[in-house]
C-alpha cells in the first residue's frame, strides 16, 4: 500500500532550512558537502555490474536521494562514499510517480548529509553547483548558472555539465544547499543539462509494502547480506580500483567471515596493489576455509612470485592446477616462476598448456617466445611473437621483443622496424629506446643511436 502524507519523514528535513545562510565559495561548499555524495553500484543476478550513478545523504540515518534508473532492474545496491565506505540497502522510501526519482533507505548510521533547500526561491541567471560521478570519476565538481525554468518550473534548465553517470548529482546554490537533482534529457539531437526540482522529492509518496520496492530488504542469512558488498567488489576489481574492490570485500567478509571467496578476492586486490602479506593473510585464509579453492592456491602463489619466493609459488600454482587441470592462468604464472628460476623447458610446457587451453592468449605466445629467445631458439621466439601480434596488433612488448630477436640474427633494419613501432604504440616504453639505439650503432648510425639513448635516459628519469 503506498501512503500519501504531506508532511512526514522527508519534509521534515527542510525545518531547520529557513535561515538563510551567506553564500560559500565553491572550495568551501565542495568540501562541506562531498563527503555527503556517493556513488550507487548495481549488479544484475549473477553478480556481474549493472550501472554506475550518483547520489547523497539527505539525512544522518542514511536516506539516499538518486535517480530511479540507475537501479532499475538490479539484483544488488550498494553505495560508496569518498573516503571509501561501503553502504548496504535496505529499503525504498519514496518513489516519485513519472519522475527519474528514487528515494532510497541505506544502512548508514551518523553520516554527513545534504540540506535541502528550495527550488522556488531560486532565480535564472544564480550561479549552481554540482558534485557527481561522471563516467565512475567520483567527486567531479562543476558549475555553472540556473539558465531557465521549464515547463511551469518543473524542470530546471542548467549549464552545469552533466554526463550519463552523474545524473542523481545533487545541484546546489551557493550556500550549498539542494534546490535540484541533476538529470538528463535530449532535445533535438543536443545534450541539455536538467534539474528535478527537490520539492518533487518531499511530495513523493512513501512506500511501505515490501512488494512494491525495487530490491528486497529481507535478507535472511549472513551469506545473503553479503551479496551486496561482494558483487560491489567484483565490479570495482574489475575496473581495478582496487581501494573500493578491498573496502567492500572487506565489508563482506564482516557480513560473512566464513566467505572464502570474498578473503580470496580481496587477496587478488592486495596483490594488485603490491601489499602482498596482507594478500597472503587472505589467501591463507580462504585455503583454510575451502582447502578445494583452486583460485586461491594461484593467488598465493602470484604474492609468492612478487615476492622472489618463486619455490613456494611453483608449488601453490601446482596444487591449483591439481585442483583444476583446466586453470590456465595457473600454468600461465608457473610458467613465468619456472623462468625465473631459469628452468626454461618447463616453462614452455606451461605456456604449450595455456595456449591449449587459451589459444588466443596473446601473453601465453610473448612468454613462449621469450623462452625460446633466452635459449637462442630465435626462429621459434620470432614465430611467437608473430602470433602474439596478430592476436593483439598493439602490443608494444611484442613488436620490442621481436625486435630484440632479429637484432640477435643481425637483422638490424627489422629490429629498427620493430622498435619504432613499439615506440609508436608505446612512447614512453625505455627498452625500445635502448634497444634501437643498440641497433643504430651496429648499423654505425652513431647519431640516431646517441638521441635514442638519451631519450631512454630522460625518460626513465622521469619515471
Amino acid at each position: 500500500m503506498t501512503k500519501y502524507l504531506s508532511c512526514g519523514l522527508i519534509l521534515a528535513l527542510l525545518l531547520f532550512l529557513k535561515t538563510p545562510s551567506k553564500a560559500d565559495s565553491i572550495p568551501e561548499i565542495v568540501a562541506k558537502t562531498k563527503p555527503a555524495i556517493v556513488e550507487t553500484v548495481t549488479t544484475d543476478a549473477t553478480g556481474a555490474p549493472k550501472a554506475l550513478g550518483t547520489g547523497f545523504f539527505i539525512s544522518p540515518n542514511g536516506l539516499v536521494v538518486t535517480n530511479q534508473h540507475g537501479i532499475q532492474g538490479a539484483d544488488s545496491i550498494t553505495f560508496v562514499s569518498n573516503n571509501v565506505a561501503i553502504f548496504l540497502f535496505e529499503r525504498v522510501i519514496a518513489q516519485p510517480a513519472g519522475l527519474d526519482l528514487v528515494v532510497l533507505k541505506f544502512h548508514a548510521p551518523d553520516v554527513p548529509f545534504l540540506r535541502l533547500g528550495k527550488s522556488t526561491t531560486a532565480v535564472e541567471g544564480q550561479k549552481v553547483i554540482v558534485i557527481g560521478n561522471p563516467t565512475g570519476l567520483m567527486g567531479t565538481v562543476s558549475d555553472g548558472i540556473l539558465s531557465a525554468f521549464r515547463e511551469d518550473r518543473s524542470m530546471i534548465q542548467i549549464t552545469a555539465p552533466i554526463s550519463h553517470w552523474a545524473s542523481g548529482s545533487p545541484v546546489m546554490d551557493e550556500t550549498g544547499q539542494v534546490f535540484g537533482i541533476a538529470t538528463l534529457e535530449r532535445a533535438e539531437g543536443q545534450n541539455l543539462n536538467f534539474a528535478i526540482p527537490v520539492e518533487k522529492v518531499l511530495s513523493a509518496p512513501l512506500m511501505e509494502s515490501p512488494s512494491e520496492q525495487v530490491a528486497s530488504s529481507a535478507l535472511p542469512t549472513p551469506a545473503i547480506d553479503a551479496k551486496a558488498p561482494f558483487d560491489s567488489g567484483n565490479a570495482f576489481f574489475d575496473k581495478k580500483e582496487y581501494d573500493k574492490a578491498i573496502s567492500a570485500f572487506t565489508e563482506a567478509i564482516r557480513l560473512d567471515p566464513n566467505n572464502a571467496l570474498a578473503h580470496c578476492n580481496r587477496g587478488r586486490a592486495y596483490v594488485n596493489k603490491g601489499d602482498n602479506d596482507k594478500a597472503i593473510r587472505d589467501f591463507d585464509e580462504a585455503i583454510r576455509l575451502d582447502p578445494r579453492l583452486a583460485p586461491a592456491y594461484n593467488g598465493r602463489g602470484v604474492a609468492y612470485d612478487s615476492q622472489g619466493k618463486f619455490d613456494k609459488a611453483v608449488n601453490d600454482y601446482s596444487d591449483a592446477i591439481r585442483l583444476d587441470p583446466n586453470l590456465a592462468k595457473a600454468y600461465y604464472n608457473r610458467g613465468i616462476a619456472y623462468s625465473n628460476q631459469g628452468n626454461l623447458d618447463k616453462a614452455i610446457s606451461d605456456y604449450n598448456e595455456v595456449i591449449r587451453l587459451d589459444p588466443n592468449s596473446a601473453d601465453a605466445f610473448i612468454n613462449r617466445g621469450n623462452a625460446y629467445s633466452k635459449q637462442g631458439k630465435f626462429d621459434k621466439a620470432i614465430s611467437d611473437y608473430n602470433e602474439a601480434i596478430r592476436l593483439d596488433p598493439n602490443y608494444a612488448p611484442a613488436y620490442n621483443n621481436r625486435g630484440i630477436a632479429y637484432g640477435k640474427q643481425g637483422k638490424y633494419a627489422k629490429a629498427i622496424s620493430d622498435f619504432t613501432e613499439a615506440i609508436r604504440l608505446d612512447p614512453n616504453l625505455v627498452p625500445a629506446y635502448n634497444n634501437r639505439g643498440t641497433a643504430y650503432a651496429k648499423q654505425g648510425n652513431r647519431d640516431k643511436a646517441d638521441a635514442d639513448f638519451a631519450t631512454a635516459k630522460r625518460l626513465k628519469a622521469g619515471q
